[in-house]
């Protein structure tokens, strides 16, 4: 079978500092990261555990969201990203439930399933995230996809919703806002940062870009979690977990960026991200006991974060748009369960 790709401004695998070489950014991990090891018997054991390629092409197919003219849309699990990394690459071993396989060691069955000898994958959730992932079979639902795509831009429509677990409730939220995004150096320059800054480029920056945003909390407990909504035009950099910890609301689960905000006396404090010496991040006892976790097994929690839904602009005959939506994954909706965090339709 054919496989192609076109997966644009996808950046992965972002970890504590970033490297400039030859004008491509390669983002790796650099701290050490203490994970506590217990037995397989919670929830958050069970997230990605495929004993073979073709395991994972059935979960694929059992959870496809759509076939029709050419255009796929799957519901991919945590921890599957879109193609094999390089061998080479400095990548983290700590973050939990990083699988062996990928979205393209499925392709091949999936299209024999299917009955199509091509697929190209077009969009795909991060790695570290679940949600909507966009295949096509044709080159003209390719093509079909591009025009939405450009329909979009020139619209200036937001297409991508998330659905995300954050700690604390964000900061100025249920607003839109641009924000700007750059890749920030140490003080020594050899390591970088992707940072969200207002009107004043930091120091010793490199790559910078505007991303519009939308957040809305659609609720909240009385201990500590709520959740969002976040509608970016960006992903790049980890956009999402960069943005939550800068709003004092890190994500649950992100022992990337989430160190990001510590506690001083119960109050949420921003921390310099090159000065994070532990990564540990210690969640509130009333949040662990829900969770049924003990002191140290917070490793094991995966990043909450989903793409719960992508609108195809203009893609019927009519030019009226397509929107495709994928529920959230099992622990997903185990954890807002435990946490009185209620998912609406």
């Amino acid at each position: 079978m054919a496989i192609s790709y076109n997966l644009s401004g996808v950046i992965t695998h972002c970890r504590n500092c970033a490297k400039l070489s030859g004008g491509v950014v390669q983002l790796f991990s650099s701290v050490a990261y203490k994970q506590h090891f217990r037995k397989n018997d919670h929830v958050y054991d069970n997230v990605s555990r495929w004993k073979s390629k073709r395991e994972l092409a059935d979960y694929l197919l059992d959870n496809m969201l759509l076939n029709q003219d050419g255009l796929i849309v799957l519901n991919k699990p945590y921890g599957i990203g879109a193609y094999q990394r390089p061998e080479n690459a400095n990548m983290p071993k700590d973050i939990p439930r990083d699988d062996k396989y990928n979205l393209s060691d499925a392709l091949p069955y999936i299209g024999n399933a299917l009955g199509v000898d091509h697929l190209t994958v077009i969009k795909c959730a991060e790695k570290f995230s679940s949600g909507v992932s966009i295949l096509a079979s044709s080159e003209k639902a390719l093509d079909r996809i591009k025009t939405c795509r450009r329909r979009a831009m020139c619209s200036k429509k937001v297409t991508s919703k998330y659905l995300c677990v954050a700690l604390d409730r964000p900061q100025d939220t249920d607003q839109s806002e641009i924000v700007k995004v750059a890749l920030s150096g140490s003080p020594d320059g050899k390591t970088f940062q992707p940072v969200i800054f207002d009107v004043r480029r930091p120091p010793n920056t490199k790559y910078a870009i505007s991303v519009s945003v939308q957040l809305n909390t659609l609720c909240t407990n009385g201990y500590g979690a709520s959740l969002v909504e976040i509608k970016p035009s960006s992903t790049q950099w980890h956009f999402i977990r960069v943005y939550m910890a800068h709003k004092l609301a890190p994500l649950l689960g992100d022992n990337i960026h989430g160190p990001r905000v510590k506690y001083c006396m119960g109050i949420p404090v921003a921390v310099n991200p090159f000065n994070i010496q532990d990564r540990t991040k210690v969640l509130n006892p009333s949040i662990r006991r829900r969770l049924s976790l003990e002191q140290g097994e917070e490793s094991i929690i995966p990043c909450h974060v989903h793409l719960k839904e992508v609108t195809f602009v203009g893609w019927h005959r009519d030019k009226s748009d397509l929107t495709v939506i994928a529920p959230t994954p099992p622990f997903f909706t185990w954890t807002c369960k435990q946490l009185d965090l209620e998912i609406k339709d």
